[in-house]
């Protein structure tokens, strides 16, 4: 997406552009044409042998565990369906439709996906998709065709690629999500292919400096940007709103928000002793 158009607690529309996509889209599911099959053939390819409906509750040493979150710091809820609208990206930062989190609409050759993301009062989940999806249909004005419900879970908590027992940790399992909007397939892909060179390759050193200036690094410095998201509520959304429409390059200007900093990186270990509620 290139385009990003974004909502402000007071309604208003900001709308940034960049000769750089601000992120991607991918089919997700079974069929053939998304990103989960594409990873099963490649799997199978190399020799791996898949079974489903197997749990491994005491995964054997040396293993890669993978097997999605353990805890919901974050709710997703949404509808997949498909719509006359145009191609497009667009959310909306207000705590009445998303607590602490967002709301987003995204359009693609016809398939949508509409959803809000929350990071606090999760039981009144249904009550925060009724109102974003109203928001939605007022702003832009479309239909809804064989909507499909969906809800998934996000755990924040940034394990280390392996731990004493050699068991090696990627994706959802080790709580490798950015903290500040959730996303988590890069850093998924990023740990699965850390975490079987270094069970592959005897856990060296080196590949965990390796982890921690690719992703470790980048997930602390999205921690510390959950904590000032929260605290500086709407005045927050507004002042992260504001800065990327001044910006001549918004792309340019989330990347320096997500730099690793001296001080954010002071300030992470400080932010993880807090109480987890």
């Amino acid at each position: 997406m290139h385009q990003q158009v974004c909502f402000g607690p007071d309604g208003r529309e900001y709308v940034f552009r960049s000769a750089q996509p601000f992120y991607y889209l991918v089919t997700r599911g079974p069929q053939p044409g998304s990103l989960d099959h594409a990873l099963k053939k490649q799997a199978l390819a190399a020799g791996a042998d898949i079974r489903f409906g197997e749990p491994i509750r005491d995964p054997p040493l040396g293993s890669i565990v993978a097997w999605g979150p353990r805890r919901a710091d974050a709710l997703a809820v949404g509808y997949l369906f498909t719509t006359e609208l145009a191609d497009g990206g667009f959310a909306v930062l207000d705590d009445h439709l998303s607590p602490g989190g967002y709301a987003y609409l995204l359009v693609h050759g016809g398939q949508a996906t509409l959803a809000t993301c929350l990071f606090h009062d999760f039981h009144n989940h249904s009550l925060y998709l009724r109102r974003a999806s109203g928001f939605f249909h007022e702003k832009l004005g479309f239909s809804m065709h064989n909507s499909r419900y969906f809800s998934g879970v996000g755990n924040l908590y940034c394990l280390p690629p392996a731990i004493p027992d050699r068991r090696f940790w990627a994706g959802e399992a080790a709580g490798l999500q950015d903290a500040l909007w959730g996303f988590g397939i890069r850093y998924a892909i990023l740990s699965g292919r850390h975490s079987a060179v270094c069970s592959a390759g005897g856990d060296d050193p080196g590949l965990h400096q390796g982890w921690r200036r690719t992703i470790g690094r980048q997930v602390c410095a999205s921690v510390v940007n959950r904590h000032l998201f929260e605290h500086l509520g709407k005045v927050g959304y507004r002042l992260l709103l504001w800065r990327l429409a001044q910006s001549s390059n918004p792309h340019r200007t989330l990347q320096r928000i997500y730099a690793s900093t001296s001080w954010k990186r002071a300030l992470f270990p400080i932010i993880l002793r807090r109480p987890r509620g």
